[in-house]
């Protein structure tokens, strides 16, 4: 069938087995690396989880041996806090607004300098 016998030299065959073991290995070292990622996301995602739970205790902490009805007047009293600070502030930046109008009203007109003059 016109075939003929081959005969593979020891570098040959060196060769042939060391591009099979790298192509081998490639695969292997790809997925160690995609371990190792995943690895490091699932730390920092159990870190980042033990900082949310150890808040969400400082938080809790407060309320812990009150009643329900004790926890909502809390909130309750929070809330008219957190308005009284919003009327507070905007009250605030209305007097500040206001002073800054009378104060441009009040200062002399700056018009051009007629030349050789100063003040």
């Amino acid at each position: 069938i016109g075939l003929r016998p081959m005969i593979e030299t020891p570098l040959g065959v060196a060769d042939r087995l060391n591009a099979k073991f790298a192509k081998a290995f490639k695969v292997v070292a790809e997925k160690a690396s995609e371990s190792d990622s995943q690895r490091e996301e699932a730390v920092k995602a159990r870190a980042a989880l033990a900082e949310t739970q150890k808040r969400l205790q400082a938080l809790q902490e407060p309320f812990k041996g009150l009643s329900k009805e004790q926890v909502a007047e809390v909130l309750k009293q929070a809330v008219a806090m957190q308005q009284d600070n919003q009327r507070r502030q905007q009250e605030q930046d209305l007097a500040r607004k206001l002073e800054a109008e009378i104060r441009r009203k009040m200062a002399p007109e700056q018009g051009p300098q007629p030349r050789g003059f100063s003040r």
